[in-house]
């Protein structure tokens, strides 16, 4: 018999590939330009972060970052292949660099803990960039997208069979910096629709 949490995991996948859809057709036609380098880390960071909430029996909560790893490589890669934002700054190098050390405490110690909290507080740094460049060009972004990344998380959260540091922290950040997100982009796209008049 399936457990609820099985269906709300499931469902957050669902939700999570369908609001890809119309951001990769929009990156495609050259209308969305994704800064292509946070989301190569974000997909590194998904799967560091699902990974730990397996290891820490997480259950279908993880189901979500595993997915979103996989989605957030095809949104840097139609970013890069359809004239994504390729500008590299130190501080995406940074970020890069965090993906690779965030994994380090894991390996030696052989328990995801601090490599999650490496990640998410690297994650909300390697947001940074994105959230430069929406608030330069807030309409070459889709908020849609990253409102339904916070939903999505948040189901996940709600979906998990073990709640711990590890199994939650990654998640309700991401919950945390989407929403931020969206409501920056709303905000701005109002104040340079009106500098335009």
């Amino acid at each position: 018999m399936m457990d609820w949490r099985d269906v709300v995991g499931a469902s957050a996948v669902a939700i999570s590939l369908a609001a890809m859809v119309p951001y990769l057709i929009s990156t495609w036609k050259g209308t969305t330009r994704p800064h292509i380098f946070s989301w190569g880390i974000w997909g590194i960071f998904n799967l560091i972060g699902g990974l730990a909430q397996i290891v820490d029996h997480g259950g279908p909560g993880a189901w979500v970052n595993i997915a979103g790893a996989g989605t957030c490589w095809l949104g840097a890669l139609f970013g890069y292949m359809r004239g994504g934002t390729r500008d590299i700054t130190r501080s995406d190098c940074f970020a890069a660099s965090g993906a690779i050390v965030g994994i380090i405490p894991w390996v030696l110690t052989n328990d995801p803990l601090w490599s999650v909290i490496i990640i998410t507080i690297i994650d909300m740094l390697a947001f940074y960039p994105s959230f430069r460049k929406g608030w330069i060009k807030p309409h070459e972004d889709m908020p849609l997208v990253y409102w339904v990344s916070a939903l999505k998380h948040a189901l996940g959260i709600a979906a998990l069979t073990n709640f711990s540091i590890t199994t939650v922290l990654f998640s309700a950040s991401l919950v945390l910096t989407n929403s931020a997100y969206v409501l920056m982009l709303t905000a701005r796209r109002r104040v340079v629709v009106q500098a335009a008049d």
